[in-house]
């Protein structure tokens, strides 16, 4: 096995981290770094930037590596560059021990050029990972945005082509003031669809919902439950309508166990009175 110089060792640690060394490399390497500290630093430096680029995580190198790495390809670079030959002189032949199994020796810049050109994918790797995630983030708020422009679509049809069906209630507690919590019920006799418009009402307590009745021939029945934004609001479409509003004489709201009951197990805080036909 021919034995290898430590600077050919050094030239062969960026190669050896990135998988292209010839199984005779290699195991001199890595019977190299069991013996020398200095060069086992090395081999790890450049296999952590091999690893962060092969995975494509977002994780930077650290700020010493980065600049020793850019130090030593900017001075190193220079170093390299052959001077001009004399016009005559015979170029000599690369001596033979100065080759690395049949490869040509490597300049001094390479392996540490390579290195940081390693480093700069891992950062435009890391660029990209970020870019997809702001990319991500757009698309979802693109989503919510047609989820509530189909909403209000929703709730402007409700209101418009009921003509002359719209019933609208307005709810709010019997004691309360302009602070207190509302709702605005607008029911489209014409198409059998509602939407409800909830301000000011704090979310129903953990394990609990808002539910609403309407009042027919003196008893409740259920159109459908929801609970309040953070904020208070909420706008409500998923509502079970009767077959029509005779008979109809009020909406209610209570406050009921998660998912609602079959009749009010409390009574409701908030009600108004339903327009007469």
């Amino acid at each position: 096995m021919t034995p290898y110089s430590r600077d050919e060792l050094l030239q062969l640690a960026p190669l050896y981290a990135a998988g292209a060394t010839t199984p005779e490399e290699t195991a001199a390497v890595e019977r190299a770094v069991r013996e020398d500290e200095s060069l086992a630093l090395e081999v790890a430096a450049y296999r952590d930037v091999a690893t962060s680029l092969a995975t494509a995580r977002s994780v930077a190198p650290s700020p010493d590596l980065r600049a020793r790495l850019l130090d030593a390809v900017a001075t190193e670079k220079q170093k390299s560059v052959p001077a001009a030959p004399v016009r005559g002189a015979a170029v000599s032949a690369v001596p033979s021990g100065q080759r690395l199994s049949g490869r040509a020796p490597l300049p001094r810049w390479v392996p540490v050029s390579l290195a940081a050109s390693l480093v700069l994918a891992v950062g435009l790797a890391a660029g990209a990972v970020v870019l997809r995630g702001e990319l991500d983030a757009m698309r979802s708020s693109v989503a919510a945005l047609d989820a509530r422009l189909a909403a209000r679509e929703r709730t402007l049809n409700t209101l418009l082509e009921a003509e002359r069906d719209l019933k609208v209630v307005y709810l709010h507690p019997a004691d309360g003031g302009a602070t207190a919590p509302g709702m605005q019920f607008f029911w489209n006799a014409k198409q059998g669809t509602a939407v409800a418009h909830v301000f000011r009402l704090s979310p129903a307590p953990d394990g609990r919902d808002y539910q609403i009745w309407a009042l027919v021939d003196g008893k409740p029945v259920s159109l459908g439950v929801f609970n309040s934004d953070a904020d208070g609001h909420a706008l409500v479409e998923s509502l079970t309508l009767p077959p029509s509003t005779a008979g109809v004489t009020a909406v209610l709201v209570s406050v009921e166990p998660k998912g609602g009951s079959e009749q009010p197990t409390t009574a409701p805080f908030m009600g108004g009175s339903f327009p007469a036909s």
